[in-house]
């Protein structure tokens, strides 16, 4: 399935879910169906698969929805002419409306991970990224390069933004198996530690616990080595790392790392990130400094 064939099934997929709120309207005399709204949507839908002249009552029949729920339907979408819902209805030929609709979901969507309970999340920041990558792809008056700069365009603030892609990080640590576009294939791996580029910039990432992401850890590079970003791991300065580097020294000299690797009872690895991403992996033997291995990460 391309860009636009997802664009359109998505936006099929939320309507139909649009129109099942009629049962909970019906039961309880509220008023969460956008009837205006949802009528257009499928009107679009039918003008898309060249079918305009088919009528959105009959498309319903065919697909078997309850009698009664659709004429409830269509005496509160009567009922609601001339009202703001009404009057903002998107124009434009088929695709560029159903675009316009894929992008005020996408936008909803965007809001709702945002408001995601931090205990038990139920909205995918990465399906929210991925869905705006679509859209980018496929809406050529875009002038938006990459999903920051459409939400920036649509007046969401810095800080919105930033909390975005941090929920996008904690679900990327536990997707990091997974395939697909997102999340990547490690671009380096250094045992346990695997760097990723997620939208031109590096993702640094240590899963010290598969099983509970609070426990992981992180840290964010731009393209120009500027660290922009951790989480539960310390940058280290590289005058500490390197000195005292010289024999004699113990491991006790050395600020503490963010990760140890023990190689029986001799030999130790300390690794420390450093704030223009760099690892360094600082060997002891019996508790003395032996050697100190330094790797570019961002390669």
């Amino acid at each position: 399935m391309n860009e636009k064939e997802r664009i359109v099934s998505r936006f099929f997929d939320q309507t139909t879910w649009l129109f099942d709120l009629v049962s909970d309207d019906r039961e309880t005399g509220s008023a969460l169906c956008p009837y205006w709204e949802v009528c257009d949507r499928f009107q679009t839908y039918l003008a898309y698969r060249g079918e305009k002249d088919s009528s959105v009552r009959n498309f319903l029949v065919r697909g078997g929805y309850d009698p009664e729920e659709i004429d409830f339907f269509f005496q509160r979408y009567e009922a609601s002419q001339g009202t703001e819902e009404y009057v903002n209805l998107p124009q434009g030929s088929a695709f560029e409306k159903i675009l316009s609709y894929f992008l005020k979901d996408t936008l909803e969507l965007f809001q709702n991970v945002l408001n995601n309970d931090p205990d038990d999340p139920h909205y995918s920041p990465i399906t929210t990224v991925h869905r705006i990558e679509d859209y980018i792809s496929c809406n050529p008056a875009c002038e938006a390069n990459s999903p920051r700069e459409l939400l920036y365009a649509f007046g969401r603030t810095e800080k919105e933004v930033n909390s975005f892609y941090e929920q996008y990080r904690e679900e990327f640590v536990i997707r990091v198996a997974a395939s697909g576009r997102h999340p990547q294939e490690p671009t380096q791996t250094f045992g346990k530690l695997a760097v990723y580029q997620v939208e031109g910039r590096f993702v640094v990432v240590l899963p010290t616990d598969q099983r509970d992401v609070s426990q992981s850890a992180g840290a964010e590079f731009d393209s120009a080595r500027h660290c922009i970003w951790t989480k539960n791991l310390d940058i280290a300065e590289e005058s500490k790392i390197l000195f005292p580097s010289h024999p004699g020294s113990k491991r006790s000299d050395f600020i503490k790392p963010f990760y140890q690797f023990d190689f029986g009872k001799q030999i130790s690895v300390s690794a420390y990130l450093s704030s223009d991403a760099y690892l360094y992996c600082v060997v002891f033997e019996n508790g003395m400094w032996a050697d100190t291995k330094k790797f570019d990460l961002l390669l």
